[in-house]
């Protein structure tokens, strides 16, 4: 059916599934205002989902499934405060799932099933209490599943499809998900090794430029050294305030 002739279809029956109509759906569809359900599912349409579509306000059940539509989904589908079901399956849709699906407070059932949706799930998903179905599987999606008690209700068949998923549900650990912290632990570890060698060689030092007083001359003093080689190099080699010198070095090499 031509694009002309379904515009034409706004005062019919909300169930339009499977007629093989053709062309972009007609954003006069805002004027049935007390439409509870549209059903375009199953037929050739193309184009965006028109912005209008969330002006229905009593919509309960949007159903554009298996169709040719493309584009992102309008952020506007978040005002459908009365949405039961959003069934979006089967079509070319991009972008990323909305975070305004948060607002669907009476949602029970989203399905995005075989679209090219990516980014990530938002956890806004999480807080809808009456989500009990959710399939996004077949997607482009990436990065954690969100954990939380509403997620664990899902099958794995919700998510599969995804290689850049990762979590329990597609059994896939997401092993980067601690590695800044890994990393950070690291550099703690080599700064705080460098610090402590850096103390014990000043240790060193210090115990290496140390003044000794040598002991008192008695009789015979010339006959026998009264301190060690070690003594004798350590008063000759430090400066008159005990400065470490080069001749420590020489000192420790010969020790």
């Amino acid at each position: 059916m031509k694009k002309t002739c379904f515009n034409s279809f706004q005062g019919l029956a909300s169930n339009l599934y499977g007629n093989k109509l053709s062309g972009g759906i007609p954003p006069g569809f805002e004027r049935l205002e007390s439409m509870t359900s549209l059903n375009l599912s199953s037929n050739n349409l193309k184009g965006p989902i028109p912005i209008e579509l969330s002006r229905i306000g009593n919509l309960d059940t949007l159903d554009l499934s298996n169709n040719k539509i493309y584009g992102s989904i309008p952020s506007s589908v978040g005002d459908l405060e009365h949405l039961l079901k959003l069934i979006l399956s089967k079509n070319r849709l991009t972008g990323y799932i909305l975070a305004e699906f948060g607002n669907l407070r009476s949602v029970m059932k989203i399905d995005l099933l075989e679209n090219q949706l990516y980014g990530q799930i938002p956890q806004e998903l999480g807080q809808l209490q009456n989500l009990f179905s959710l399939n996004v599987s077949y997607n482009n999606l990436a990065g954690d599943i969100p954990l939380g008690k509403k997620f664990s209700m899902f099958p794995p068949s919700s998510f599969v499809g995804n290689p850049g998923l990762c979590g329990p549900w597609v059994d896939s650990p997401c092993h980067n998900s601690h590695s800044p912290e890994r990393a950070s632990i690291s550099k703690a570890a080599i700064l705080g090794i460098a610090l402590g060698a850096l103390v014990i060689l000043l240790m060193i030092l210090v115990a290496a430029c140390r003044p000794h007083n040598p002991p008192p001359f008695s009789e015979g003093a010339l006959d026998k050294p009264s301190a060690s080689p070690l003594h004798i190099y350590s008063n000759s080699c430090c400066g008159p305030n005990g400065l470490f010198t080069l001749c420590h070095l020489n000192m420790l090499s010969n020790v």
